[in-house]
């Protein structure tokens, strides 16, 4: 059974660098895995959209990005996982495919004025993003570990995370949402 900790947060909640950081502290080798390796491989142009409007491609490269997550955690390797369930076809994915494994399904929380800051200072991103984001997409039912990441340090939420995997209770969220 593969070790997951899989990071669920919108954009500018710190994500990448908490799971970096994450990375850094554990004394075994986990394969990080950001979402950005396989999205930012769609290129961008108007693609047909699906009856809820999200662009085709979008959606079976995410379910299928889960369903190598699957692959990777039964082939033994562990992971840190860093993306966003943005659809409730991507909570059933990751569930079907990793609810099996000691998966720590965490969520990123951050304030709207700090996500705005980071927006700004990225400057890679819109301002407004994470909040259109944080108010438009699928919202997971469950979760292991809520992180507010407005005020602490990766480092400190990655202590906390890590903590976390040894300590928490199961079944886990991810074995607790394939019933869903």
């Amino acid at each position: 059974m593969s070790r997951v900790i899989f990071v669920d947060g919108t954009s500018s909640t710190g994500a990448t660098t908490l799971c970096r950081a994450i990375i850094r502290r554990l004394p075994e080798f986990f394969l990080y895995i950001p979402n950005d390796a396989f999205l930012n491989g769609i290129h961008k142009r108007k693609w047909p959209l699906d009856s809820e409007g999200i662009p085709i491609p979008l959606m079976k490269t995410a379910i299928g990005m889960f369903r190598c997550l699957g692959t990777l955690a039964d082939s033994g390797i562990d992971l840190v996982v860093d993306t966003m369930l943005a659809h409730e076809s991507w909570m059933q994915e990751s569930a079907a495919a990793l609810g099996d494994h000691d998966s720590l399904l965490v969520r990123l929380h951050c304030s709207p004025d700090e996500l705005e800051k980071r927006e700004r200072a990225r400057g890679n991103r819109p301002v407004g993003l994470a909040l259109w984001q944080a108010s438009t997409f699928y919202k997971c039912p469950d979760h292991d570990l809520m992180i507010d990441t407005t005020r602490r340090s990766p480092e400190e939420c990655a202590d906390e995370i890590i903590g976390a995997m040894s300590t928490h209770a199961h079944p886990r969220a991810l074995a607790r949402l394939r019933t869903i």
